[in-house]
């Protein structure tokens, strides 16, 4: 992405440092000009100060390039650094971002977790809670089956019990009777 925006910015400084570039020799062409013209109005040919002054304006001219070259390079580093400045502050952006949505989606999960485990343990809590009823129910029935079967072989063994003792007691007072019955006819 900065890569994109450096390209664009370089293009725009290379125009500028064109532009001075052609500003500079228009200058140096127009001192050139205007001694060559000085010359002619002196009258003479080149001579060694005409040379001497046109190499002083040559340089004068490649100084003053070279300054504004300089501020052109740091204007186009401040403007490097301005966009290496928003670009981190972007991709700083784009990782609190996207930070936070995985703390929020790690949340989130944490919670379906907690909320599925909650409801499987509530889930098995209550099924084995069911179990243990139909189970006390089961043993409670089966008692209650074997107390009524206890109470009744119970009643059972206690009415055949009297009815022994019953036909016992008619049999041992029908004999006394009979004795009795006996002994009292025999007096």
């Amino acid at each position: 992405m900065a890569t994109d925006l450096y390209k664009g910015m370089d293009q725009q400084y290379d125009v500028a440092r064109k532009r001075a570039a052609k500003q500079e020799g228009a200058n140096l062409q127009a001192q050139r000009d205007a001694l060559a013209r000085r010359a002619a109005q002196l009258g003479g040919g080149p001579s060694g100060a005409f040379i001497k002054t046109e190499q002083l304006a040559a340089n004068d001219s490649a100084e003053r390039l070279g300054q504004a070259n300089e501020g052109i390079d740091a204007a186009q580093q401040a403007e490097r650094r301005r966009i290496d400045e928003v670009v981190q502050g972007q991709e700083f952006a784009k990782g609190e971002r996207e930070g936070s949505q995985n703390f929020s989606a790690a949340q989130a999960a944490l919670g379906r977790a907690y909320g599925t485990s909650e409801r499987l343990g509530s889930q098995d809590f209550g099924a084995g809670q069911a179990a243990l009823q139909r189970a006390y129910g089961t043993q409670e029935r089966i008692a209650g089956q074997d107390y009524g079967t206890q109470e009744r072989l119970g009643t059972q063994e206690f009415g055949a019990g009297q009815a022994e003792l019953q036909r016992r007691y008619g049999t041992s007072e029908r004999v006394a009777g009979q004795e009795y019955g006996t002994g009292a006819r025999e007096a």
